[in-house]
């Protein structure tokens, strides 16, 4: 199983620290990193992700950005300079509140404490061969099959679900289907597309190729998928 995190963290010490350690966590991607939460709003307008590192103040943004997540919301780890502020995180259902600066062990603990939650979480809520959803068209609900999926593409009111055998216009957003896809081998590489890694030949300047498609990568996605397939993967890139 693969998480992605978000940081959201003004110190670029202590962002360059998280990500430092983070990247060398097996089964932990970046999917974004920001000194701002206005950068970080805009990311996760079109984005989801499984873990949101953010300090305590940003509580609005926090409030506002879990409610717009569809289910579930981002697991949240708080960070702050005072301690006391620990116990007001864990009351707002954080996992986690490091207290700055931080360490790499306590990132370790923290990163530990998140998949044991994930972990449990996700034995809960398998369900025996349920790898297929039906989306919704103009006409009708049609079931596609994950295993079948080549890839996802945006378009402005649609997404079109490209597969083995056929392709589906779907009345739904890029958000909603990675979310749906998340746990199926299938990564965002581009703000228009997210790739079925199984069905990908090779990967050459940041492009992926699916038989005859090319998929380019968009630069804001690059080292995302670096980490990614370094980690997880056997080929290079």
């Amino acid at each position: 199983m693969r998480y992605s995190c978000v940081i959201v963290e003004e110190d670029k010490g202590l962002r360059d620290l998280l990500e430092e350690h983070l990247v060398m966590l097996s089964g932990i991607s970046i999917a974004g990193s920001f000194d701002t939460v206005s950068d970080a709003k805009v990311f996760l307008e079109n984005n989801t992700t499984d873990i949101l590192f953010t300090d305590i103040r940003h509580k609005e943004f926090i409030d506002v950005h879990t409610d717009s997540f569809l289910p579930p919301p981002p697991n949240l780890v708080f960070t702050t300079y005072d301690a006391a502020n620990a116990q007001t995180g864990f009351e707002l259902d954080a996992i986690d509140c490091l207290v700055k600066p931080f360490t790499a062990e306590r990132i370790l603990k923290t990163m530990e404490k998140i998949k044991r939650r994930l972990q449990t979480k996700n034995t809960r809520d398998i369900v025996p061969d349920a790898a297929y959803c039906f989306v919704k068209t103009d006409h009708n609900f049609t079931k596609i099959e994950f295993s079948k999926i080549n890839y996802v593409e945006g378009l402005e009111n649609y997404v079109k679900i490209c597969c083995e055998n056929k392709t589906v216009l779907a009345l739904s957003t890029m958000k909603s289907i990675e979310a749906a896809l998340a746990s199926y081998h299938f990564l965002r590489i581009h703000r228009s597309y997210l790739v079925n890694l199984d069905k990908v030949d090779s990967v050459l300047n940041y492009n992926f190729y699916v038989g005859d498609k090319v998929l380019p990568v968009g630069r804001s996605y690059r080292k995302t998928i670096t980490d990614t397939l370094k980690q997880e993967y056997p080929f290079p890139f």
